[in-house]
């Protein structure tokens, strides 16, 4: 039996859970309130806060660093970090991670506290163990005809919810007595943004950057917008690069259009008779439907199983109208959530246990 922490920090909250093998013994999900964030700006405290509410949190459940084979933390954008998998967490990767962690600075993304805080607490513990990342948010697996754009200028790349993305495809493989390499899924993470991916034998050969503006529009993100009236928009003077991108980034969506971003609120909003709310958010199911389509065609028709996952896949009404769609594609799988932890702690099992050999920068 291999035991595993995991370590998942997001912006305002840091996850940790404890897994035997593929069983989570213990987890639990510590916020910080904004005051303490506003307090613990620099990276080094933010390092030392999280750490410490881990140790602290661990002793609580009576579990030691020394109890544990192996970290699985969550990766953030590491050059280098292109193919999906496990990375073990070696000096080049640690220089990498490091060279971007100055203690005196404002955190970047939470995500690259992430191994510091594996290393801190090895340090303070006077304990050594292995850490590994699986399946970064940088992974790139884009076949060479789909990074191709409209201009040499541009190279299309891959941003996207590889994480969970991949952990549903991994489930979705294994109950229907296949290794993920050898299936052909449609997986659609549909969250704060929204990817669609073609996982095509184990690699992620097409899908949207659910990030600087390509695909469905989503929760707070634009997706793609028409490029003529953008750029000229640009040029008015009436906004700021930062601010444009902020529009792209997180002021998009359904919250430009119908001040919320809580689907929850915006079906509310349609079941009490708001036309142009029921529009929007059909126009929403719409979008990712095309996108589902794009990768249809880029697997030559043949798929497997198409997947919906994230939050926004706990609705009913929003799977209802996509469905019509693209029923006909193939078998349709519903695994709303997320699944970090246990993809990372998976992740992590699959190399103690030489299933996968890992990766080495």
């Amino acid at each position: 039996m291999y035991r595993i922490l995991v370590i998942n920090p997001g912006s305002t909250s840091t996850k940790s859970a404890i897994y035997e093998d593929k069983n989570c013994i213990a987890e639990q999900s510590i916020s910080n309130s904004t005051e303490t964030q506003a307090k613990n700006p620099l990276a080094g405290q933010q390092v030392k806060l999280r750490k410490d509410c881990i140790l602290e949190w661990m002793t609580g459940v009576g579990v030691k660093l020394s109890d544990i084979d192996a970290f699985a933390v969550r990766g953030c954008n590491i050059k280098g970090c292109d193919l999906g998998g496990t990375y073990f967490v070696n000096d080049t990767l640690k220089e990498e991670v490091l060279s971007h962690h100055a203690p005196d600075q404002v955190v970047s993304h939470a995500s690259r506290l992430s191994i510091p805080i594996a290393l801190g607490m090895c340090e303070e513990e006077k304990v050594e163990r292995p850490i590994y990342i699986t399946d970064p948010p940088c992974v790139n697996e884009l076949s060479d005809i789909a990074k191709i754009s409209g201009h040499p200028l541009f190279t299309r790349v891959s941003v996207f919810h590889a994480l969970n993305s991949k952990a549903v495809a991994y489930r979705v493989a294994k109950e229907s007595g296949k290794k993920y390499q050898e299936c052909k899924f449609i997986v659609t993470h549909m969250g704060g943004g929204i990817s669609v991916g073609a996982h095509n034998l184990g690699q992620v050969s097409e899908v949207n950057d659910c990030i600087a503006g390509g695909g469905p529009f989503s929760a707070n993100r634009t997706g793609t917008l028409p490029v003529v009236p953008l750029v000229e928009l640009c040029f008015t003077g009436k906004y700021t690069q930062a601010e444009i991108i902020g529009i792209i980034k997180n002021k998009g969506g359904l919250l430009a259009h119908l001040g919320t971003e809580d689907l929850r609120e915006i079906e509310k909003m349609i079941e009490s008779g708001d036309t142009q709310a029921e529009l929007i958010f059909n126009a929403m199911a719409y979008q990712v439907a095309k996108e589902i389509g794009s990768c249809y065609a880029s697997l030559c028709c043949q798929v497997d199983a198409i997947i919906f996952t994230g939050g926004m896949a706990y609705s009913e009404r929003l799977i209802s109208e996509i469905r019509k769609y693209v029923e006909k594609m193939g078998e349709i799988r519903v695994i709303p959530g997320e699944f970090e932890s246990e993809a990372l702690a998976f992740g992590t099992l699959r190399i103690l246990t030489s299933e996968e050999e890992p990766i080495i920068l």
